[in-house]
Order: C-alpha cells, then sequence, then structure tokens
C-alpha cells in the first residue's frame, strides 16, 4: 500500500498545456476563512467539510490555507 494514497493525485499537464492558473481568494472566502481560523487553528475534518461547501473550495485547498496561515502566526511571533 502506497503512503499518502488518500485522495485524487495530480496528473501534469501534457506537453504543450499551459498550467491552469492560481485563483485568488474573494474577500468573502477570506472573511470567512480569518474568523473560522480565529476560533479554530486546527479545523476538524467536519468542519472544514461544511466551510468546503459554503466557500465552493476543496478541502486540499483549505488544509493548505490553514497550514500557511499558521506558517504566517509562527513568522510574527
Amino acid at each position: 500500500m502506497e503512503s499518502g494514497s488518500k485522495g485524487e493525485k495530480k496528473k501534469p499537464p501534457k506537453s504543450g498545456e499551459p498550467k491552469p492558473k492560481r485563483k485568488m481568494k474573494t474577500a468573502y472566502q477570506l472573511d470567512l476563512l480569518e474568523k473560522t481560523y480565529a476560533v479554530e487553528t486546527y479545523p476538524s475534518e467536519a468542519l472544514r467539510g461544511n466551510l468546503s461547501v459554503k466557500l465552493g473550495l476543496t478541502d486540499r485547498q483549505l488544509q493548505m490555507w490553514f497550514c500557511h496561515r499558521r506558517l504566517k502566526d509562527q513568522k510574527e511571533e
């Protein structure tokens, strides 16, 4: 069994295809993410699921946002 086999694997773009551009979070998304982070720096899977539906983001996008937000807090200390 492969480690990290949970979820989908990204496939590299075929040669000649441009990589999709990163989309910026909207003001509404950032506001809700920051409010959630103020209450829960490590959100549960259920909470991430609710946020995913409300914000239209994937679970992986939410995981990475919270991870990077915690890193930002560490740098500011």
